[in-house]
């Protein structure tokens, strides 16, 4: 039987490298789990081989050939497996380069013929694979050339040049990777190249044309950039003719300058040279225009006179640079000024130097160049010291300006009124916002005289200083004006009945001689009262410092007749008379009870105890009918039903929602009366119980002693009635006690 070269088994052993193989996509892992089946497979059938024992030098053992039979014959049934898992991952591949990968995992499988012819049909896939996505790349730059010719919004020529690359970076990937496998149909390999070749051709016609275009545009954009002058007047402003294109042509030029194979014209060749330089002159003339903008633009119509001389001298050295562009050397040179040399690349290196060491036209000129920019950066950067010195001034004096306006809106809340638990009080809290208005007046004062300084105001009197002085001054009026406002509304809208802001001043009603009465009192004492906080509030006017020069008193004279202050005022002491007639209707209601302090008791007494009633004003001819004990309890219980209806009365009533009165005082003196009233009825009950008690003998028995009266009043209830208002009888604790 034919044996089986040993170098046939090494060689199928290198084809079936197997252990490395990981299938990633979809079924990746299914996949892989079968190819590490037929690796196994595989290694178990040579570890079956190599473990067959022959004697080459017998003819009749037969055992190794069998074996090497049985070898090749698992070896076909393994690659029918492969071919199967080649055919499924193959067909499972949507891109070129996924199909390649797998090609070149299973690469030394392929080079089996019999795993190779059967997977013809997956290669010629792998190539169409290739060649549409070739196709596709062809049909995105057509497609970008129609729409550039059709639209008229272009792309910019450093976004095509991108564009460009990256696609032609995509077909040459392609071609890589089917470089890779075209050993396996190289009859497509001639295909795939000429496709490739004529992307290539026509991305770099257009990459050649885009080129082209760019560096004339960038060399009319350098051109028209260094045509405009570097500063230029707009009313009353200044603004730089060239910025937004200047800022164009810098980041043109960035993007310019990674571009190799760009070949640029002189004046885009010069700028680009020279951008970093150009663009720090640019962003100090930036800030130059932005800071005289700014001062112009945020001047007050006051503090402009006193700015104009240095407005102008700024405005003058700026304007100087009206006649100078990106390239002008100083003040000589004007716009136009001469030739530029000739187109040159930026990769084309400089001309060496003859042997004289005679410099070169074009070296000639490019130390011209950099002498220009060195003295455009040095102008630019002298004029933006000289501003800064000015700038700095005037924003120092506006943030003075600034911390003025803040202390005086300020005052509008502060607290010039003070409550003292749960009332007003003068002092206190008053003070120390007098002392903080007397304090913030002195630094106006003092910021003001700093501003004069920073101004540079050398004539005191001048009418443009006088003018601004009597800004600041109105400005420091109207702050102490809000602040009086403030407090006197205060007052007006915690003096109405639904402001329920508590009450703000007290008074207590008191029973005198001649009758009820307020204390302190409310026509005369509290009136006076509310008017000493009122003046309160206009002193503090008087507090600051006048700022003017020209205008004279203090601010509390200045607003003496101003509308607003007066209106409040009146309307504070409209609330005063309408909290004294509420009061007035509480007290004249409390007047019910006047006859307990205006009657005479001893007169009330007599006629009681004549007609066993109070007799009224002008009755006359009444028949005499002396009291019974009825008629004396009837008295006693109206008294002490008055003496419940005072209990009853709140301590406090809040009159107006703003005014407290106090009736402790008033309810005090109401229950003495009453109870000198009760104590009268009594008294006189009392005596008659000891009158009748005294004549009583011992050893009278309860019969007699209740019949003896002097008015025959039944003496058990006579003492009952006493004990109803506390009142007890000596005697009779006495005798019970006998």
């Amino acid at each position: 039987m034919p044996r089986l070269p040993e170098q046939e088994v090494y060689r199928v052993r290198l084809q079936f490298q197997l252990e490395q193989v990981v299938v990633s996509g979809g079924r990746g892992r299914m996949w892989t789990a079968v190819v590490e089946g037929v690796c196994r497979d595989f290694l178990q059938q040579l570890q079956i081989l190599s473990d067959c024992e022959y004697d080459a030098c017998e003819p009749s053992d037969q055992s190794f050939p069998r074996q090497a039979t049985s070898f090749q014959e698992h070896v076909s049934h393994l690659e029918a497996r492969l071919v199967s898992i080649l055919r499924g991952t193959l067909d499972e591949c949507c891109l070129p380069s996924a199909a390649v990968k797998v090609v070149n995992m299973f690469g030394p499988l392929l080079q089996r013929p019999a795993i190779r012819d059967q997977l013809r049909p997956q290669l010629s896939r792998l190539v169409e694979l290739v060649l549409k996505e070739l196709d596709q790349v062809r049909a995105l730059v057509k497609s970008k050339s129609k729409k550039d010719v059709s639209s008229k919004f272009r792309t910019s020529p450093a976004v095509t040049l991108r564009w460009t690359q990256q696609l032609m970076l995509r077909a040459h990937n392609v071609l890589h990777n089917f470089q890779t496998v075209q050993h396996l149909c190289p009859e497509s390999s001639e295909a795939v190249r000429h496709k490739f070749q004529k992307i290539a051709d026509l991305l770099l016609d257009i990459r050649s044309s885009v080129r082209q275009e760019w560096s004339r545009q960038l060399d009319r954009d350098a051109a028209a950039v260094l045509q405009l002058p570097l500063i230029q007047q707009q009313q009353s402003l200044l603004g730089i003719p060239c910025g937004q294109k200047l800022e164009a042509l810098l980041s043109d030029l960035k993007q310019a300058g990674w571009e190799k194979d760009l070949e640029l014209r002189p004046q885009a060749a010069d700028i680009l040279k020279c951008r970093r330089d150009i663009g720090k002159s640019y962003l100090s003339l930036t800030n130059i225009v932005a800071s005289y903008n700014e001062v112009v633009g945020g001047a007050l119509p006051v503090e402009l006179p006193l700015i104009r001389d240095g407005l102008e001298e700024q405005r003058g050295s700026l304007l100087e640079l009206r006649n100078d562009t990106w390239t002008s050397q100083g003040h000589v040179t004007r716009r136009g000024f001469g030739q530029s040399p000739p187109r040159r690349s930026l990769k084309a290196k400089q001309p060496p130097c003859s042997e004289s060491f005679v410099i070169p036209d074009a070296s000639r000129y490019e130390l011209n160049r950099s002498r220009e920019r060195a003295g455009i950066h040095e102008m630019i950067e002298k004029k933006r010291r000289s501003l800064d010195v000015f700038f700095a001034s005037v924003n120092e004096a506006r943030a003075n300006m600034d911390t003025m306006h803040a202390i005086t809106q300020s005052w509008a809340g502060l607290p010039l009124l003070h409550r003292s638990g749960h009332f007003l009080e003068r002092g206190g809290a008053t003070e120390e916002s007098y002392t903080r208005v007397r304090e913030d007046g002195e630094q106006v004062v003092r910021l003001t005289a700093d501003n004069s300084v920073l101004y540079g105001v050398r004539d005191q009197s001048s009418p443009v200083w006088l003018v601004y002085l009597d800004h600041v001054d109105q400005m420091v009026q109207d702050g102490v004006l809000q602040m009086l406002l403030h407090s006197l509304n205060f007052l007006s809208q915690n003096m109405t009945p639904t402001s329920f802001g508590g009450a703000l001043l007290q008074v207590s009603l008191q029973l005198q001689l001649t009758g009820s009465v307020f204390d302190p009192s409310l026509t005369s004492d509290l009136t006076e009262v509310l008017k000493s906080f009122i003046a309160d509030i206009h002193a503090a006017a008087a507090l600051p410092p006048r700022v003017s020069a020209a205008r004279r008193g203090n601010y509390q004279e200045a607003l003496r007749e101003d509308a607003e202050l007066t209106a409040l005022e009146k309307e504070v002491m409209l609330r005063l008379q309408e909290a004294n007639e509420e009061a007035e209707r509480l007290r004249a209601d409390l007047d019910r009870f006047s006859p307990l302090w205006q009657s005479h008791k001893r007169s009330v007494m007599d006629d009681f105890l004549k007609y066993g009633r109070h007799l009224d004003e002008g009755e006359e001819d009444v028949d005499e009918a002396p009291p019974k004990l009825a008629d004396f309890q009837r008295e006693i219980h109206a008294l002490q039903k008055q003496l419940r209806e005072v209990n009853e009365l709140e301590d406090y009533y809040l009159v107006h929602g703003w005014l407290q009165v106090d009736l402790q005082p008033f309810k005090d003196a109401l229950r003495l009366f009453i109870n000198n009233w009760i104590s009268l009825y009594t008294q006189h009950l009392l005596k008659l119980v000891r009158q009748s008690m005294s004549r009583r003998s011992v050893d009278d028995d309860d019969d007699e002693a209740e019949k003896s009266s002097a008015r025959h009043f039944p003496l058990t209830e006579t003492i009952m009635l006493l004990e109803t208002v506390n009142v007890e009888v000596p005697e009779l604790t006495t005798l019970l006690q006998s």
